[in-house]
């Protein structure tokens, strides 16, 4: 008998996915990673959907609290909503205020953090890791979460992103996390920073396969591409991560001369299964 082939993957060209900015390319923070920059790339509001649409990412620029203000527009939303499944970003929010986010939204994508210094001097936000605790924790209790880690968002280097994870799934019970990598973008204050080393990535991730072996891995849509892209995405791979985001052609020909069994979707990562 044949040896049975278990090494599946899910790659996601997000070819039926949209990205609208509630507050199109607005933001109060002017964080000093983005700067506004990841804003342009989306939609407006009120925009027309392309027909070929499932899935919806709604975000937008932050007020100074870290809110984003999707509960401005509670009625535009809930009627994509009917439509669409949609996956936003809420920032930073009360408990009364991820009630009413509830309704609106078939998931959440949280951005966090551990790290003092990326919530002070990245995000530029006169908050507390307490406060990402709370905020994570009160939309957890209403609706579906996807915490997401940018791994190297702080000096390029991966420390805190030790013990995030540990969090994540110790004390918040996660069991499935979206794994990003800092992009130094041009024209923002950090486009001389590096991004984390490829051998610091792969020592992560060997690290997270070994002592978190039963949790689901996703590569978000932010990396760096060229090569950098194509040998983190392998790492990825053979470490056992579920889904790879806009994977490359090269990587794509090396799923298959690795014999892998390929489920090709289009829609947002965190929407995509077996």
């Amino acid at each position: 008998m044949g040896r049975v082939n278990n090494k599946k993957i899910i790659f996601t060209d997000l070819s039926a996915n949209e990205s609208i900015s509630v507050t199109g390319t607005s933001c109060a923070l002017n964080c000093a990673h983005c700067n506004k920059k990841f804003l342009k790339h989306m939609k407006r509001l009120e925009e027309k959907i392309n027909s070929s649409t499932t899935s919806i990412l709604v975000s937008g620029g932050c007020d100074k609290e870290g809110r984003v203000p999707i509960l401005n527009f509670p009625k535009q939303i809930k009627k994509l909503k009917e439509k669409y499944k949609i996956n936003a970003h809420a920032g930073l929010v009360s408990d009364k205020e991820a009630k009413k986010i509830a309704p609106m939204v078939d998931a959440i994508s949280f951005d966090f953090t551990t790290e003092l210094n990326i919530i002070k001097k990245v995000y530029k936000l006169n908050k507390k890791i307490s406060d990402y605790y709370h905020s994570m924790s009160a939309l957890k209790n209403v609706t579906e979460v996807f915490p997401h880690l940018t791994i190297g968002l702080w000096q390029g280097k991966i420390t805190w992103e030790y013990k995030a994870v540990k969090i994540l799934v110790k004390e918040f019970k996660f069991k499935d996390l979206v794994f990003n990598i800092f992009i130094p973008a041009v024209g923002t204050e950090m486009e001389n920073q590096k991004p984390p080393s490829i051998s610091a990535v792969k020592k992560y991730f060997l690290f997270l396969q070994k002592n978190y072996p039963n949790i689901t891995k996703r590569l978000g849509c932010m990396r760096p591409g060229g090569n950098y892209r194509n040998t983190i995405d392998k790492i990825a791979m053979k470490t056992g991560f579920k889904v790879i985001t806009k994977p490359t052609r090269i990587i794509k020909e090396f799923a298959k001369k690795q014999n892998y069994q390929i489920s090709l979707q289009h829609k947002c990562c965190i929407f995509c299964n077996d």
